[in-house]
């Protein structure tokens, strides 16, 4: 059933970034692989920032004997040049963070599920420095979709039988927003519950749609929407269309801020609960969410990195 959902914004000051957490240099790496002496990776006018996303879904359950059933965090590893593994970032389901990376050098990045022996996905990227890291102005969002599972022991069979056609991914969104005063968003479409392709509401001063056939698991262009001040906020829809007929319906309430910049990220929360005693809610419908997230300090400079809708 189609949800609108609602957010009041009432208290978003005080869950700034101090809140949240800083973001994390990765640049520290020794040469010779030591703990002491040594130069970093690179120098920090090299550092790129980037923000990740853990946006899969369908992680199994752990039920142990004793002990309440979680869900392991999926984490971002690297290969240091001293040939250690590196975590770049663990990930709660539906939250985002920062760190910062080398930029200028082709790096290799990994995802796996806390505990996990080998990557369920890979992708390489030669990320741009920052024109001034201590800025910490995210120049690349990485977003991961699809399943988030590990295989079984025999290293063949996935512990999610549904990661066969939904594979863990990485889909990444450079900063294309323009600098200006201009109020912009820009939609990543990362649910598996929102059909393909689908065309996308995003400015309440235009009628229709705004983004045309944007596929699953792709990224639309940046594209104008209202901002308004707190004095007189005016809430912004986000409608996931298949023809004239809505098929996932948020609202960005009680504004987008004027001038802001916001990355949207349409996402599904999902369980998977093979040993639960109830087989109603061993595998339950998913949820569609969307996630939204920016360089203005009301979207993204909040705990999680964004605001889920």
């Amino acid at each position: 059933m189609m949800k609108t959902n609602h957010i009041q914004w009432l208290a978003l000051a005080v869950l700034l970034l101090l809140t949240a957490g800083c973001p994390v240099d990765v640049n520290t790496t020794k040469p010779d692989g030591g703990d002491d002496g040594g130069d970093p990776e690179c120098p920090k006018t090299e550092l790129a920032t980037v923000r990740f996303f853990h946006g899969a879904g369908g992680t199994p359950v752990t039920r142990p004997e004793f002990g309440p059933a979680t869900t392991r965090n999926l984490n971002v590893v690297r290969m240091d040049p001293a040939d250690e593994l590196v975590t770049v970032t663990s990930l709660i389901a539906g939250r985002a963070s920062v760190v910062q990376l080398c930029g200028n050098k082709t790096l290799t990045l990994g995802a796996r599920l806390a505990g996990a022996k080998a990557d369920r996905a890979t992708m390489q990227i030669m990320l741009t420095p920052d024109a001034d890291s201590a800025a910490l102005d995210v120049g690349t969002t990485i977003v991961l979709a699809g399943i988030a599972d590990a295989l079984e022991a025999d290293g063949v069979t996935p512990e999610n039988p549904a990661s066969v056609a939904n594979p863990l991914r990485f889909i990444t969104v450079p900063d294309t927003f323009s600098t200006g005063a201009e109020t912009q968003i820009q939609v990543v479409h990362a649910s598996r519950k929102t059909p393909t392709p689908v065309d996308v509401e995003v400015n309440p001063d235009s009628a229709g749609a705004d983004l045309l056939a944007l596929a699953r698991y792709e990224v639309s262009a940046v594209q104008p929407t209202k901002g308004t001040a707190d004095t007189a906020p005016v809430a912004v829809p986000v409608t996931f269309l298949e023809g004239t007929t809505a098929r996932a319906s948020f609202t960005i309430a009680p504004r987008m801020p004027t001038s802001a910049k916001g990355l949207a990220i349409h996402f599904d929360t999902e369980v998977f609960d093979p040993d639960h005693p109830d087989p109603a809610k061993r595998s339950p419908a998913p949820t569609a969410r969307l996630f939204l997230t920016g360089d203005d300090p009301l979207l993204g400079l909040v705990a999680g990195g964004g605001i889920t809708f």
